[in-house]
């Protein structure tokens, strides 16, 4: 990321709260955190079966925890810390919504803010396209709004991305 070798950050999704906040492998969040220290877009990918509106935040996603035993014998010939040593051993966190530039799904890329975008894929209100607003979701064919604050893909990136969509 450092040397501008990453145009875009893709990764996928265990689940999506309304905020947009969502939660995958641990590591996701910290990828996320250096995209935005060096002005890379990441975008979260996942079908719309993962989204919960019925969750408002990543605060209220429950988190696997694997046992701690995994952490110092599991995968090592011998003991990496001592018995008496407590391990936190979690198998997925939680990417805050502002981290995040687009959320993909086989329905269209929602963007900021998330509580409507996220909302409107599943509305189905007259005058929305397919029950899709065209003012937060960006559709196949389409321009990419004019307020987004990162540049659009490249033709050849934008038509791999729409292939998922």
């Amino acid at each position: 990321m450092k040397n501008g070798w990453v145009q875009a950050c893709f990764v996928g999704c265990d689940r999506v709260a309304a905020n947009g906040d969502a939660a995958n492998k641990i590591g996701t969040s910290g990828v996320a955190i250096l995209a935005k220290h060096y002005g890379i877009p990441f975008y979260v990918l996942g079908p719309t079966s993962t989204i919960d509106l019925n969750c408002p935040d990543g605060d209220h996603i429950p988190i696997e925890e694997r046992d701690g035993e995994e952490i110092k014998t599991m995968w090592y010939e011998k003991p990496m810390a001592l018995p008496e040593v407590k391990c936190y051993n979690p198998a997925f966190d939680v990417t805050d919504h502002e981290l995040i530039a687009g959320i993909v799904t086989e329905k269209g890329i929602c963007r900021p803010p998330y509580t409507k975008s996220l909302k409107a894929l599943f509305d189905d209100k007259k005058g929305q396209r397919n029950g899709i607003s065209d003012i937060y979701i960006t559709r196949r064919n389409q321009k990419w709004p004019s307020r987004n604050p990162h540049p659009p893909l490249s033709r050849r990136k934008r038509a791999r991305l729409q292939k998922l969509c």
